[in-house]
């Protein structure tokens, strides 16, 4: 009956019937809209929303969960069908304006809406969304168990709603609330804008009662959009709203009353002294026909955030001041007030230059981001990205050393600005404040072997080596010609901060490497005791390699049996015994991990992710060699003798093999083995993680899930752990935990740090995806050394005076301005070393 019910309504609206049982209308212009009732795709899981209202126009297919399938329980919303009133607002609606605007937010109003096959609602947008107060708030199904009926716990479920993109529980949420005694001025502002598309009127009703109730600036500021209003009471009744005063400015100016704009302006400045108020202010001396005071002030607004100019420059208000040769000097004051180097700048303007000569008609600006690669991108009128390359080898020419991050932006109207300076991050850009400081891998805090003998038998690896070359001798048909022992060899090894193992020192009285023969691992060239000593020194395969990982979520796997090699980039014990090429290394580990014994062999080099397990010792490693040629498990082709040593070409032992898993939670049972190491869990309702209780877990991430209890998280060594995307999150069964050490989160709520305050190894947090509860938390992290936030957030840090002494690497997110960068380096403890260009061309 539901099919039956959308043709009468929307044909009653002027929608037509068609053969594939939609409904369908077509607008004057082009724009075609359909609709049925049926089987959706949407929710996180296969079944979460079975049917639904759906609508399209386009490529765009939205789901509306007329039935409430998605509804947080405890609302008392069981059984409710809201087909009728989307039906209404479909019938009603009309294509002008934006398709945000006219359908989806007042369908929102009314049920959860989700794009085809997506896990969540589609987000909030709309006019001052950014600009609305509001207070932070945690998960939802948490806040609706908490509501005991007090006007402020479902302000709780409200904001929490909000952030979980359920427009139709905030609505009731807000009701309640006021039912329930709340101050209107904070809720009834947030129903006026919830309302105003699907109901204005009781949206203007609404926002009424929101100025009486003390939130006259942004209440007003959204009554506008309903009818006229009293711009002089909204700056009277709310003077610190700094939009209030800009409209009521934009109001006077626009109705012929300039010289009363310029007294309003001036009011606004001396509380607003920002450079939003600048620009204003040099549209009204504009007005006034002040040229001189207009580009004075239009200068200044640069000056105090380069990121104004293009919308001075694009603004058709200014068009009186465009045969004005200052205008188009107005990022000089700013390029003289950063100390530029005039040959860097000019380099930037040429890249402008070649730029705009090549972007596409209409575009909106070109980007430029160049650190560990080089990216390069026009936006286009819709939004939409079309990659670029750089004309020349910009790095080249600012002669930047690698790593060094730049960030350009060129702007249509005839300028650009960029940051250089710091290193490349994913949507960002990184400083960093003290690289000594930042931890080097978790080797150093792991105690030593456990059993510090030795495993490796000097005389048997002797007898090893003769035996092993002995066979050789039979299956080449010749004997290897091997260098004698050096005679200084003990001055050599006397060099080393570690003595050799007893047994590769027994073999260099036998002879002096294998002079480049390769007879190690199929290849591996058996070093000199004069490279031995030069390497074991040195360590020059990590030269120009930051002993420090600048991706603290990059976890170094444990290759081999529990605990036997440190986890490090590097480490003064391991010394090199014979090379494979390309910067890697067999060599001896005489710093072993707790499951480990000085004298074992390990893998390293620049192109590994870490060390990796070989044998327990020398001896070992040539007993593998023998018994191999001893079981036939050979080939020789051509004098190239290639031997099968089974478990040790892969650079591991079967058994203790780490393991990386991905688990799709919708449709896979999560249950890791023994050995899972790295677990990926995505999608999927609540997640039960108990089955990683006793595992070798070192990382996990959770990745668009409802919830997860992280308790059994304290049963194992996890050390990196990223939530993205989980609507229902508490940290509170991590508290303390004793081996984290970096916690990245996207929470679709705010979240509470404050369990990760006793966690005693955690030096790198990640929030930039997530609103916090309480930043000051992060002021009681000792150990904090890198984070990460979004301009806002470290704004908010920053104001709350919140010091972290012992940042050593700080990270600036969300694909920022270059005048963003700029300004937040000048701000980090000790400087960030980044310089801001701005130029015209």
């Amino acid at each position: 009956m539901t099919e039956a019910r959308v043709r009468e309504r929307l044909a009653a609206a002027g929608w037509e019937w068609r053969r594939s049982g939609t409904m369908e209308r077509v607008w004057p212009d082009g724009t075609f809209w359909r609709c049925t009732y049926g089987t959706t795709r949407a929710g996180r899981c296969e079944g979460d929303i079975p049917k639904g209202l759906i609508f399209a126009t386009g490529d765009e297919v939205f789901v509306v969960d007329v039935l409430g399938f998605t509804d947080p329980a405890g609302m008392g919303f069981e059984g409710v069908d809201r087909t009728a009133a989307g039906l209404d607002l479909l019938a009603a609606a009309s294509p002008g304006g934006t398709l945000a605007k006219n359908v989806l937010k007042p369908l929102m109003a009314r049920a959860a809406v989700f794009r085809e096959r997506s896990v969540r609602p589609i987000g909030l947008s709309g006019f001052m969304l950014e600009e609305m107060p509001r207070r932070p708030a945690g998960p939802l199904i948490p806040a609706i168990a908490a509501a005991d009926g007090s006007s402020d716990r479902w302000l709780d479920v409200a904001f929490a709603a909000l952030d979980a993109r359920m427009l139709h529980v905030a609505l009731e949420s807000f009701d309640r609330a006021l039912a329930a005694g709340a101050e209107p001025g904070l809720a009834e502002l947030w129903r006026g804008w919830l309302l105003m598309e699907a109901d204005p009127v009781e949206a203007a009703t609404a926002l009424e009662r929101a100025a009486d109730g003390g939130m006259a600036g942004p209440a007003t500021c959204l009554l506008a959009g309903i009818r006229p209003v009293d711009w002089e009471r909204a700056t009277r009744e709310d003077p610190g709203y700094l939009l209030g005063w800009l409209s009521r400015v934009l109001e006077l100016g626009e109705s012929g009353r300039a010289r009363e704009a310029l007294r309003v302006i001036d009011e606004a400045a001396a509380l607003h002294p920002g450079a939003k108020v600048h620009h204003y202010r040099g549209w009204v001396h504009a007005l006034l026909g002040d040229e001189d005071a207009a580009l004075d002030d239009l200068a200044e607004a640069v000056r105090l955030a380069p990121w104004i100019t293009e919308e001075i420059l694009a603004d058709p208000d200014h068009d009186g001041l465009r045969g004005h040769l200052d205008f188009w000097r107005l990022t000089d004051r700013r390029a003289a007030d950063n100390e530029q180097n005039p040959q860097a700048t000019e380099v930037l303007r040429r890249l402008a230059v070649q730029t705009a000569a090549r972007a596409p008609d209409g575009w909106r600006r070109a980007t430029f981001t160049i650190g560990g690669g080089t990216r390069g991108y026009y936006t286009l009128p819709d939004g939409a990205l079309k990659n670029h390359g750089l004309p020349f080898d910009l790095r080249k020419a600012l002669r930047l050393g690698r790593g060094t991050a730049v960030t350009m932006v060129v702007h249509p109207s005839g300028w650009f600005e960029a940051a250089v300076g710091g290193r490349a991050e994913n949507s960002g850009v990184a400083c960093v404040l003290d690289e000594e400081a930042l931890p080097s891998g978790p080797g150093d805090e792991v105690d030593g072997p456990a059993d510090p003998t030795q495993a490796g038998d000097p005389a048997e690896a002797v007898r090893l080596l003769r035996a092993y070359l002995q066979r050789r001798e039979e299956i080449l048909g010749y004997s290897d010609e091997l260098p004698p022992p050096a005679a200084d060899r003990e001055e050599m090894f006397a060099d080393l901060d570690h003595a050799l193992p007893d047994d590769l020192r027994a073999l260099y009285d036998v002879m002096d490497g294998d002079d480049d023969l390769g007879l190690i691992d199929n290849g591996y060239d058996w070093l000199s005791a004069s490279f031995v000593s030069e390497l074991g020194s040195d360590h020059v395969w990590v030269d120009n390699v930051p002993l420090f990982d600048p991706d603290p979520w990059r976890i170094m796997l444990d290759d081999g049996p529990p605990g036997a090699v440190r986890r490090s980039i590097d480490r003064d014990g391991w010394i090199p015994f014979a090379d494979g090429g390309n910067n890697e290394y067999l060599a001896v580990d005489m710093d072993p991990g707790p499951g480990g014994r000085p004298g074992q062999v390990i893998r390293i080099g620049l192109r590994r992710d870490g060390p990796t397990y070989v044998a327990d010792s020398v001896t070992s490693l040539l007993r593998r060699h023998v018994e191999a040629l001893e079981r036939g498990d050979w080939t020789c082709e051509d004098d190239d003798l290639r031997i099968d040593l089974g478990d040790m070409a892969l650079a591991r032992e079967n058994e203790n093999a780490p393991d990386a898993s991905t688990v799709w939670a919708c449709r896979e049972v999560l249950n890791p083995g023994h050995n899972t190491q790295s677990l990926w869990v995505r999608g999927g309702g609540d997640i039960d993680l108990g089955t990683v209780r006793g595992t070798r877990l070192l990382k996990l991430e959770l990745t668009q899930c409802r919830s997860a209890d992280l308790s059994p998280l304290r049963d194992t060594a996890v050390e990196a752990l990223t939530l993205q995307d989980v609507e229902a999150l508490d940290l509170a069964p991590i508290a303390g935990h004793p081996t984290l050490r970096a916690v990245r989160v996207r929470a679709h709520h705010a979240v509470d740090l404050e369990p990760l305050v006793t966690a005693p190894r955690l030096y790198a947090l990640d929030l930039c995806g997530s609103s916090v509860m309480d930043l000051a938390a992060l002021g009681r992290m000792s150990r904090l050394r890198y984070l990460s936030l979004r301009y806002e957030q470290w704004q908010e840090l920053w104001r709350q005076n919140v010091t972290l002494p012992g940042l050593a690497m700080a990270v600036l997110s969300d694909d920022p301005s270059p005048s963003r960068i700029a300004e937040w380096a000048r701000r980090l403890p000790r400087g960030g070393g980044v310089q801001h260009y701005i130029g015209q061309y």
